[in-house]
């Protein structure tokens, strides 16, 4: 948790500028009643997925308390007259997909993995410094899916195969219906990943989920990205070739560095021989994990193997 802890942390005077600042939220249609939302926050670019229909809206991901408000108006924009908000979940338990659950009116029905909602209600969530408030926790765990029908939409929620993968307290949330299947943070789109270690996080987990994927879910889903393009890039999900070929390049990053160790070479060597130059645009900012950090990542994962 401390990479995490250190981003909410440094960032405090600026999570309190953008308290009162205007958040901008940019969304796209995906396939009936589904769309990706992505608020554009002073330091991230967090996700979130929405069922809008004549039914009550379900919201996957309230990104931070400051831009929670921002993403119900644009809800209610695309909803057009649609009903509020009446259910939401979470693809993980950083604040930076948790903390508007503070912000949500209590009516709605939050529903998480159980260890989703215990690390909610004890780890350091809200500002990388407290958990949620009580009044704010889900209503509703589970330990492996649970479904929920929707705006003539089916709406699963599950854990992942590999339980200790971005962190343990993983969720994906499928639309069957419109074939979206929204990963959270196992998609850093086009960046090197976080994998939160101190939290349950495991790198063979993360991966293993990914590939997962790739190999039992069908060809014509669209995967969301718990963080995708950044602004002024526009909003959009990625096919299965897309979500196919990140993968094999970031498994090529780790058999480089396992090929290293192996090699007796220490994390300087390591670092200072890089990677090679067609991965320089997963280097480029804004982005959160360097070429360095992911480097120094993978070298302390698995010289101890």
């Amino acid at each position: 948790m401390l990479f995490i802890k250190f981003i909410f942390l440094s960032l405090f005077p600026i999570l309190v500028w953008a308290q009162n600042s205007d958040i901008v939220v940019d969304a796209v249609h995906l396939r009936e009643s589904v769309y990706m939302l992505r608020a554009n926050t002073p330091f991230g670019n967090s996700t979130s997925v929405v069922s809008i229909g004549n039914d009550n809206t379900f919201l996957a991901d309230t990104s931070f308390a400051m831009a929670t408000k921002a993403i119900e108006e644009k809800v209610e924009e695309l909803g057009g007259g649609g009903g509020p908000v009446a259910f939401a979940t979470a693809t993980h338990f950083h604040g930076d997909h948790t903390e508007g659950f503070e912000i949500l009116d209590p009516s709605v029905v939050v529903i998480t993995p159980t260890k989703q909602r215990n690390r909610l209600a004890t780890g350091e969530v809200v500002g990388g410094e407290r958990p949620l408030l009580t009044s704010a926790l889900p209503a509703i765990s589970f330990n492996s899916s649970v479904e929920i029908y929707l705006n003539n939409e089916e709406i699963q929620i599950y854990t992942p195969r590999s339980l200790n993968s971005h962190t343990d307290t993983d969720a994906f949330i499928y639309f069957r219906n419109a074939n979206v299947l929204y990963i959270g943070d196992h998609l850093f789109l086009n960046r090197y990943p976080i994998v939160d270690l101190d939290n349950g996080g495991d790198i063979e987990g993360y991966f293993s989920n990914i590939k997962y994927i790739i190999d039992n879910q069908d060809s014509e889903t669209l995967i969301v990205p718990g963080h995708g393009t950044f602004d002024p890039q526009p909003v959009r999900a990625i096919t299965m070739s897309e979500l196919t070929e990140q993968y094999e390049l970031l498994m090529t990053t780790i058999q480089i560095e396992k090929n290293a160790i192996n090699n007796g070479k220490s994390l300087v060597e390591i670092i200072d021989e890089g990677l090679p130059p067609h991965y320089s645009f997963y280097n480029e900012q804004p982005r959160y994990v360097s070429e360095e950090s992911w480097l120094t990542t993978l070298f302390n994962y698995y010289q101890i193997e």
